[in-house]
């Protein structure tokens, strides 16, 4: 499957931190087909789902995904390495989703919670 592009996926406007990581991590809603995309076979059996996340460290521009793959009684999760394009795309919209919802940039938000913290 090629690349994902800004139409193939939505950033959930909550936004987690992580001051222990240095990470905030956002769930993606996934429009592309992830069966396709992840070598997987979901579509016969009504019980699966696929969620997909982002753990962005603002630190290291380091950018780590999972996605994990559950039915009613049993769930696995994966890594998944994304190409330079899709990180930078997932990064792009991850910060776009913290200036609406934030006023600030994913930085600048877990610089906001670490403070809190150590007050």
């Amino acid at each position: 499957m090629k690349e994902w592009t800004k139409e193939s996926l939505v950033v959930d406007r909550d936004l987690d931190i992580d001051t222990d990581a240095k990470a905030v991590t956002a769930y993606l809603e996934t429009w592309f087909d992830v069966d396709e995309k992840f070598g997987l076979n979901t579509k016969d059996d009504d019980t699966c789902i696929v969620n997909l996340y982002a753990s962005y460290h603002p630190d290291t521009g380091d950018l780590e995904m999972i996605y994990i793959v559950s039915g009613d009684y049993w769930s696995n999760d994966y890594l998944y390495t994304p190409t330079e394009g899709e990180k930078a795309i997932v990064i792009g919209m991850m910060e776009e989703a913290c200036q609406r919802e934030n006023g600030c940039s994913m930085k600048e938000l877990l610089d906001l919670y670490t403070e809190e913290m150590t007050l």
